[in-house]
């Protein structure tokens, strides 16, 4: 690499969701851009990895990891285990953004088989068909009639209506039962099967934003509002876009140490006149083992020893969760009753657009559609003789331990999301934790893992488990501090760093199962345009007179961005993907 090629527009540091987006955006717009990352693979606190590299990563965060059987290097290979495990609403950020890129050629995708909640009766299958509310015998008359029309309202434009106005901030629950008089078991289907709340006091507005989302995704590709990317989901959409900046030129270097991060003062540019018109803030950027130091415009991206903590932004109230995953040997399978307890969304008409990955009407793959790559797969419907490939299991807060007062999910992912090998299944449970961290998170999880297991029609073994807790000051350096200087001063009349550094914050250990996706998409959106405004302050309006013609080539770059992802060009021959 020579000095010329070691210059960038922007270096982008950290290689998880958000970053990645913001870097495939970039390098779309037609800027030059340096993606590094000091881990050895893709995908940052959203990586997907094989066991192995999962069990050293679960024992480094204090994990208790336990192997019910040898597993050889070669099985462990044949596992791509999520560090963000999660489900994407069909219609949102994520997949605006994965279509419009065209990083969906990159993946595959399933959707969600079943969604199934516990209560003290039994584990009870939660449909998705208006069909399904009306045939179930259980539910009065008047109950269907007051399910329904809460459905559709919330699948409405509620915003301003009467039934909401001066509620926004109402228990969920409470709202449910006092303006639609829904009994309690609707009311705990609708809060934690339908719009994942947290706990009891989970307020109404954000709840009615999640379900209107999900209930505006049913339909697209199928009964299910919900896809599982395949190979371990987010860890691979982040591998995806990574692949698409490095066909559009980006450079990428992973497994190197950062050695140092400094700001550097460049030359005032004057305009004919002599007044100023634009003060360079440029970083070098050191890497170890590497030839020549980076330059660049623009930092994105955080690093606890070299850049200033992120502001709160882009990030919610952090909420640490205790984590359970585990692999077993027997299907699971949900039967279905005639105490279902159901609700769906009004009947939809939609069809996939011209924004839809590419399936057919019916939700199989489309074999004429411009990106084959990608597909949607389909899974029969759960019956009693049907084992679930990929589910999700929801636990209402105190409904099987008394002493705990949140909502504990379980992703189920078989076979055919690629990320298990045959007659495995992958069980992550996630529990958001109130009050102190526990010593023991086994000991918290062991029940809803028992419990889970007990839906296999066979008895399942165990053959892999994990249990551990993520909290917001639990993350380890990447390296020790020591190894690390500080970010260096500047003084402010030379150079001022701060609108040249655009801080990504770490993504929450918890949300709502369905949104990590959409909010990183979000706030990768919302730092892109960040990052271009840093660049358009340094860069003078095309046609300016000084401006030499590498820098008018940038600033007319700059000057043409008018969208997150310009329209894609035809399909990359297959010598353009060797950049990852």
């Amino acid at each position: 690499m020579n000095e010329e090629e070691g210059c960038f527009n922007v270096v982008v540091v950290g290689t998880g969701l958000v970053e990645s987006i913001i870097a495939a955006a970039l390098a779309h717009a037609g800027l030059k851009v340096a993606h590094i990352d000091e881990s050895s693979y893709y995908g940052g606190e959203q990586a997907s990895l094989n066991l192995s590299e999962f069990a050293d990563w679960a024992r480094e965060r204090h994990g208790v990891v336990t192997l019910g059987e040898d597993i050889s290097p070669l099985q462990s290979r044949q596992f791509s285990v999520s560090l963000a495990p999660t489900v994407i609403p069909s219609t949102g950020p994520l997949i605006d953004a994965l279509v419009a890129s065209g990083v969906a050629r990159y993946g595959g995708f399933n959707l969600v088989q079943s969604v199934a909640m516990y209560t003290p009766a039994g584990v009870h299958v939660v449909p998705g068909s208006k069909e399904d509310v009306f045939k179930d015998k259980s539910i009065t008359l008047l109950d269907k009639r007051r399910l329904m029309r809460f459905l559709s309202f919330a699948a409405g434009e509620f915003e301003g209506d009467k039934d909401l106005d001066g509620r926004q901030d109402v228990p969920f629950g409470t709202y449910l039962r006092e303006t639609f008089h829904l009994n309690d078991d609707l009311t705990s289907a609708v809060a934690y099967a339908l719009a994942y709340c947290k706990d009891d006091q989970e307020p109404t507005y954000s709840a009615l934003l999640r379900i209107r989302s999900y209930l505006r995704s049913s339909g697209r590709y199928g009964a299910s509002p919900f896809l599982i990317g395949h190979y371990g989901g987010s860890g691979e959409i982040s591998q995806g876009f990574c692949r698409s900046a490095a066909v559009k030129g980006g450079v990428y270097v992973l497994g190197r140490r950062i050695l140092s991060i400094t700001p550097i003062a460049q030359p005032v540019e004057s305009s004919t006149d002599g007044q100023r018109c634009s003060s360079r803030a440029r970083f070098n950027v050191a890497l170890d083992d590497f030839p020549l130091p980076m330059t660049c415009d623009v930092v994105v991206g955080t690093h606890p020893h070299f850049l200033p903590p992120p502001k709160p932004d882009c990030n919610v109230h952090g909420v640490a969760v205790a984590r359970c995953v585990a692999i077993i040997d027997q299907p699971l399978s949900i039967h279905p009753s005639s105490q279902q307890l159901n609700m769906a969304a009004p009947d939809t008409n939609s069809t996939p657009t011209s924004n839809a990955l590419p399936v057919n009407n019916d939700g199989t793959p489309d074999s004429t559609a411009p990106t084959p790559q990608t597909t949607v797969t389909q899974v029969p419907p759960t019956n009693a003789s049907t084992p679930i490939n990929t589910g999700i299991l929801v636990f209402p807060p105190r409904s099987l331990r008394a002493d705990h007062g949140t909502t504990v999910t379980v992703l189920i992912e078989g076979e055919t999301t690629m990320a298990t090998p045959k007659d495995r299944w992958i069980l992550y449970i996630t529990m958001p934790l109130e009050g102190p961290i526990p010593d023991d998170p086994e000991k918290m999880l062991r029940p809803y893992l028992e419990m889970t297991l007990s839906l296999a029609a066979t008895p399942a073994k165990v053959i892999f488990s994990a249990f551990y807790v993520q909290s917001p000051a639990s993350v380890p350096a990447s390296v020790p501090a020591s190894s690390h200087s500080t970010l260096p001063r500047v003084s402010s009349d030379a150079v001022s760093i701060s609108s040249s550094y655009i801080p990504v914050a770490p993504q929450p250990y918890y949300l709502p199962l369905p949104e990590y996706p959409d909010h990183a998409a979000r706030c990768a959106e919302r730092l892109f345009w960040d990052t271009v405004a840093a660049l358009r302050s340094l860069y003078p309006s095309p046609g300016s007179e000084d401006l030499g013609s590498r820098n008018a080539q940038v600033a007319e770059v700059l000057h043409n961005i008018d969208t997150l992802w310009p329209p894609q060009e035809p399909e990359e021959s297959t010598e353009s993907d060797d950049g990852l």
